[in-house]
């Protein structure tokens, strides 16, 4: 496989990849959602039920493959909502209702991450950063007491005898489906901080107010619900009415949403069931795209003493994981490349690994989802590392693919090089939408823009993109 060829394009048979024009084909004459997963998406669902408190309620056609958004982090960007957009109004004009599953994950980073990426949207990120950090510093305090509670009384000493800011920046490192969603007044101050204009503000704490009638409590459920009212409110202004947009978690979808007993597999029994696939996929890499030591990750992790004692190391690549880990195997074998204690991690049930908030690979990611309602999942897949895909290319697996092209969305206003900048997130995507001239109109063509780039020659691959908004709201280009 020459560097040119890796894509998905390039790793997905044909008859395996849909087109935007394309939807309608994924409409069968039957239902199509299996019992347990129609019960983790529907019925069981409580970000739904969330989402209903706000007024909104999907249509989901039963007789439609749904569309599965892919691994977004927590980060609700910017081109993963016009995306899903994109597939929800390809599939109005096809005169079908296709169902998005839009999941974010809970795990797999930091608090802190999360936190840098979303303040890199404004066009003040240290002021962005400042506010973040001191509306969720104290809810990730509190999230760090039960793991101090268990650890021994020099572990608790350790931690408290830190200064108050370092004992706030090392809590914050924990994932955010571990942190608190904070109160009402503690969010009316966060908007303020952020400059988030009144009906921005206003959303923001109404979906505050839905996660905790539904029972939710972390600050992932508080995004999971604020994104999917944000998606359903895009939708309407396009003109579609109650779209088949439906907010859940990945860590759900593969606990809930899979045959029974998929989640109580032990995580390295889930990577030996899939080796050969993990191995295949690592064949013909060019020397310029590294399998680092032939070597592919299986789980992010953290260590909750590491977290909160530990200062901040760098990983093989120069990355800082800060008391994260990765449990890793080799392509060659399938054998686990791990120290004993995170060897004891391979033996634990995936269900219980995602529900502890730590996150599989992209690798594992989409082995896991492929089982996912039996594998009659549409799974929309964009340009990236070829082998991430590998579980998706195979033919044994029924899932199919929609395939679209990377295209980033910026604003004009973040710092730095365009092509360095993390993609807008959804939060100033929408204010920026919100406050045009013709907000209908204006999303309109953007998502036109977006469909022009996005949506490639079933065939071929796009180059990546960067759609950028102008600071002035109305006006965006195309580089």
């Amino acid at each position: 496989m020459t560097c040119a060829e890796e894509s998905p394009w390039a790793i997905l048979p044909r008859d395996k990849r849909v087109g935007l024009g394309e939807l309608a084909a994924l409409r069968a004459p039957h239902a199509v959602l299996t019992d347990g997963f129609a019960a983790a998406l529907l019925r069981d669902n409580p970000w739904l039920r969330a989402l209903r408190r706000l007024g909104h309620e999907p249509a989901v056609d039963a007789r439609m493959v749904p569309v599965e958004e892919g691994e977004t982090s927590l980060n609700a960007n910017g081109h993963q909502a016009l995306a899903a957009l994109l597939a929800l109004a390809a599939g109005a004009e096809q005169g079908v209702s296709p169902t998005v599953i839009g999941s974010l994950a809970g795990g797999n980073h930091g608090l802190d991450q999360v936190i840098v990426r979303l303040a890199a949207s404004f066009p003040e990120p240290p002021r962005a950063r400042a506010a973040l950090t001191a509306a969720l510093g104290p809810a990730a305090l509190a999230a760090a007491e039960p793991l101090l509670a268990a650890s021994r009384t020099q572990v608790r000493k350790a931690f408290r005898a830190l200064p108050d800011r370092l004992r706030q920046a090392r809590a914050l490192r924990l994932p955010a489906c571990r942190v608190p969603a904070p109160p009402r007044d503690v969010l009316e101050i966060l908007g303020a901080g952020l400059g988030l204009d009144r009906p921005l503000c206003d959303r923001l704490i109404a979906a505050r107010e839905a996660i905790a009638e539904a029972g939710l409590t972390s600050f992932a459920d508080l995004w999971i619900v604020l994104r999917a009212d944000l998606v359903h409110d895009l939708a309407a202004r396009l003109g579609l009415r109650r779209p088949g947009f439906v907010p859940t978690s990945l860590e759900h979808l593969v606990a809930r949403g899979t045959p029974a007993g998929f989640a109580d597999r032990s995580l390295a029994s889930l990577a030996a069931h899939y080796h050969a696939v993990l191995a295949a996929s690592s064949a013909g890499r060019t020397p310029d795209a590294p399998v680092y030591g032939g070597r592919y990750r299986l789980l992010n992790h953290f260590d909750p003493l590491a977290v909160l004692l530990r200062g901040a190391r760098r990983d093989g690549r120069g990355e800082l994981r800060p008391g994260w880990a990765s449990l890793h195997a080799r392509f060659a074998s399938g054998a686990l490349a791990a120290s004993p204690d995170d060897r004891a991690l391979a033996e634990l049930p995936v269900g219980e690994l995602l529900a502890r908030g730590y996150g599989l690979s992209g690798k594992l990611t989409y082995m896991a989802v492929r089982e996912v309602n039996g594998g009659g999942v549409c799974n929309q897949v964009r340009w990236t590392s070829p082998d991430v895909f590998a579980g998706l290319a195979d033919p044994a697996c029924a899932n199919r693919v929609l395939a679209l092209g990377w295209v980033n969305v910026n604003g004009a206003w973040q710092s730095g090089a365009i092509e360095r900048a993390p993609a807008l997130d959804l939060l100033v995507l929408w204010q920026w939408l919100d406050r045009c001239p013709d907000p209908a109109a204006t999303l309109a063509r953007l998502l036109g823009a977006f469909r022009q780039q996005c949506d490639p020659e079933v065939d071929r691959p796009a180059p990546r993109s960067w759609l950028v908004l102008d600071a002035r709201p109305g006006s965006f280009r195309i580089i």
